[in-house]
């Protein structure tokens, strides 16, 4: 056998994770610049049109539906009343649109006082809150629907079962959001600008 000439052979290349994770580190550590790229006018404006119209649905169509299941007595059964509590949650999810949209014209700038860290801490919060809030639900109505379907003529989600099916899923969703209500806050800088971040963290991306 002819041996293979290894001299031209290529170094491996490096993995892609520690480039990403590069990336990440020197993104973090630049509190004032954009994440290492520029946007597009075009774009924030697309994004920003797009975000408002999908707030002004969400809201409306949500509201719509809590209305109707409190409105209407005929609809106030267990499967519709977790479902108007989903609703609830996808309106806490609207509200933080514009916080969002807050990132593509300032980033992280914030304002300072007591209700800066208090709404700071919200926004932060609020996606996880929701997000878990309808998870919860959309268990609870499966188990509703399978206890149906198991025992059809008992009647196992009472109302006192409802109510503390809703108050479980809330405060199960404060849990699941608790550790970024505490890391959040807002911190000074050395110009004087208030910033809102996850600064509470214990690694040194969080504290630059």
């Amino acid at each position: 056998m002819i041996p293979r000439d290894r001299s031209h052979a290529r170094p491996p290349p490096s993995p892609p994770r520690l480039l990403f994770s590069q990336n990440l580190a020197s993104n973090a550590s630049d509190e004032g610049k954009t994440a290492g790229f520029a946007l597009s006018p075009g774009f924030i404006t697309g994004v920003t049109v797009y975000a408002v119209i999908i707030f002004i649905v969400a809201v409306i169509g949500n509201s719509l539906v809590i209305y109707i299941v409190s409105a209407r007595e005929y609809m106030r059964n267990s499967t519709n009343i977790l479902i108007a509590n989903m609703a609830a949650a996808d309106i806490l999810m609207a509200c933080i649109f514009p916080y969002m949209l807050k990132w593509l014209y300032v980033m992280s700038l914030w304002f300072g006082t007591f209700m800066g860290t208090a709404l700071c801490k919200f926004f932060h919060s609020a996606q996880v809150l929701s997000v878990a809030c309808s998870v919860i639900s959309l268990v609870f109505i499966s188990l509703d629907r399978c206890v149906v379907i198991w025992f059809p003529l008992r009647r196992i989600f009472t109302s006192k079962v409802l109510k503390a099916s809703l108050a479980a899923s809330w405060i199960y969703s404060l849990a699941f959001s608790m550790p970024l209500i505490v890391m959040t806050t807002t911190r000074r800088d050395a110009a004087g600008s208030y910033h809102c971040r996850e600064f509470n963290w214990p690694t040194p991306c969080a504290k630059n």
